[in-house]
């Protein structure tokens, strides 16, 4: 079962394989929340997603949770609430955030039995706001290895340049 804040490509992907999906409004922390005007759309999306969110957890069992970012606050202290296991995986090192979004980040880590984390540096981005929860963290490197052998850049543009970015969902 996956819940998702919207309906897209991801879903559409799941279903195909599967997976069972249901939308549910959920509040996500960005930069944007910073600003007065995202500080009350946050708090508009925190009420509106409790609900929905609520009855999802009550209505799928008592399985565990995975929480697949920490920049969805409101799942984690849900499912802990709801007496759900939460293994939550941490993606995001904002070590330049302000103190206040770095700290908002890191506290849906509290909630979590498990946190999962990609690498040292978010391990260590982590723990400098919440020691503890960084200090128990559990490094899994990220699925995708490496080319087996690479060339160096070139020295010199020559031509029109191609260029590829693929980021994370």
């Amino acid at each position: 079962m996956v819940a998702l804040p919207g309906d897209g490509p991801l879903a559409a992907e799941l279903r195909g394989r599967g997976a069972r999906v249901e939308t549910c409004p959920t509040p996500v922390l960005r930069k944007s929340a910073l600003t007065p005007r995202g500080a009350l759309r946050l708090a508009g999306d925190l009420l509106t997603g409790i609900r929905p969110a609520w009855r999802l957890l009550r209505r799928t069992g008592s399985g565990p949770v995975y929480v697949n970012t920490q920049t969805l606050p409101l799942w984690p202290l849900l499912a802990r609430v709801a007496g759900r296991p939460v293994v939550l995986h941490v993606h995001e090192a904002e070590d330049r955030a302000p103190a206040p979004v770095r700290l908002a980040l890191a506290l849906p880590a509290l909630a979590a039995r498990t946190v999962l984390v990609n690498s040292e540096y978010s391990r260590s981005v982590l723990a400098a706001v919440l020691p503890r929860t960084g200090a128990r963290a559990v490094l899994v490197d990220n699925g995708v290895g490496g080319p087996p052998s690479t060339e160096p850049a070139r020295s010199r543009l020559s031509g029109p340049v191609q260029l590829a970015f693929v980021g994370r969902l």
